[in-house]
């Protein structure tokens, strides 16, 4: 791991889960001067840490989980 994504393993965020299951592309502040989605976070930001709100049913967050792990395919570990 690079010395950034081990600083992105230290921070835990709160995150709404989408409609149906998606990623929700709400913004959100992390640093208090820009807005991050979901997306931004785990492959710009590298934190993989969560606390998932607004899921509805197990079915939803199921499906939101499965959204999320293949946005981490997106990052160099592909895991989150």
């Amino acid at each position: 791991m690079t010395l950034e994504e081990k600083a992105g393993q230290l921070f835990i965020k709160q995150i709404p889960a989408g409609i149906n299951g998606t990623i929700d592309n709400t913004t959100t502040v992390l640093d208090g001067t820009r807005n991050l989605t979901t997306a931004l976070l785990i492959t710009e930001k590298l934190l993989s840490h969560f606390n998932v709100i607004n899921a509805r049913s197990a079915k939803q967050m199921a499906e939101w989980h499965n959204a999320i792990q293949d946005l981490a395919l997106q990052t160099r570990l592909k895991i989150l």
